[in-house]
């Protein structure tokens, strides 16, 4: 290859391997070669930034509501700690389920045809999501 890399190709199989390929080689679109190099890495930083925030965003959210109250603008505070009132759940659980439910929709919206699953996926989104907040099952995420 071009990059210096290896490929495995296996007969019947419609997958290869690449051979040595490091974590960054995972951001990389074969769309980002047809753009000025200046976008094609914009668009891999963004990439980068998306997947760190995805890691990090839930933990996050936890380990505030469970340890770090100070973390909290006083001004948000008094609203977070009535709506935790009413929530049945520790923030573990809350962040799992809505984790778990998340990852449903995301694999029924990618095993439908194409604008039926757009349109699964973001109005289950928004009626699941205003349910459990109806319900008391989870609190609002918009408080912060």
């Amino acid at each position: 290859m071009i990059s210096g890399q290896v490929a495995i190709l296996t007969n019947g199989s419609p997958y290869n391997l690449t051979d040595p390929t490091t974590i960054l080689d995972f951001f990389i679109s074969p769309g980002d070669y047809y753009l000025s190099w200046i976008i094609g890495s914009y668009f891999r930083i963004i990439r980068i930034i998306s997947v760190i925030f995805s890691l990090f965003s839930t933990p996050i959210y936890v380990t505030i509501l469970t340890f770090h109250y100070e973390v909290v603008p006083e001004d948000l505070l008094e609203s977070l700690i009535s709506s935790r009132a009413h929530v049945p759940f520790p923030p573990v659980w809350e962040a799992i389920i809505l984790e778990i439910t998340i990852e449903l929709l995301r694999e029924a919206g990618a095993r439908l045809p194409t604008k039926i699953g757009q349109t699964f996926g973001i109005v289950g989104g928004i009626v699941i999501g205003q349910a459990t907040v109806k319900a008391a099952l989870t609190i609002c995420w918009a408080l912060f």
